[in-house]
């Protein structure tokens, strides 16, 4: 909790400070995708989880007085990624790089920005998560998370509605679902 704390409190000294660019880093260990969002998925399948991004993609976030956040997409999705595994694993469902089942996903779309008083700021954040399956269909989630523990929180949380909205979405569920 300190270690959120201390990250908002770095956010508001820049912000009185003036210009700068600040990296936003994620956590995928902050959320945990429920075991119920994923339990209607098929266990004792292997599925790859494959980053969208083969490159660096930063994304600059204005945040006025000539400051702005900044974020990785490559690693946002690798968060999401991370999220993923680790919820379908628990399901029974095996993650490895050569499964013919593939998802591909990708984050873009990220927007985040602080509001309200100083007292009890709040951070919104919003994005897009698109998963892409090997016969070329895709789903696309939006979400939208707002967090008074900092943009790094706010983010993760963004990150973790769109990945509960994939695992329940029926193109998502039958693509696992299905035969091959």
């Amino acid at each position: 909790m300190n270690k959120v704390y201390g990250r908002v409190a770095v956010l508001f000294a820049a912000a009185l400070a003036g210009c700068g660019q600040f990296p936003i880093q994620t956590d995928a260990s902050t959320f945990s995708i429920e075991p119920a969002a994923v339990a209607q998925l098929r266990a004792h399948q292997t599925v790859a989880l494959k980053n969208g991004y083969a490159a660096p993609a930063q994304v600059n976030m204005p945040q006025g007085r000539g400051q702005s956040w900044t974020s990785d997409l490559k690693q946002l999705t690798e968060t999401a990624i991370s999220m993923l595994g680790r919820a379908l694993e628990k399901q029974g469902i095996r993650i490895a790089p050569e499964a013919e089942k593939t998802v591909t996903l990708r984050v873009h779309d990220l927007r985040a920005g602080m509001y309200g008083v100083m007292i009890h700021p709040r951070v919104r954040a919003t994005l897009v998560l698109d998963a892409q399956y090997a016969d070329g269909a895709t789903t696309s989630v939006h979400a939208l998370n707002t967090s008074p523990m900092g943009a790094p929180r706010a983010i993760d949380g963004a990150v973790l509605f769109a990945l509960n909205d994939l695992v329940r979405h029926e193109q998502f569920v039958s693509y696992i679902n299905g035969s091959k």
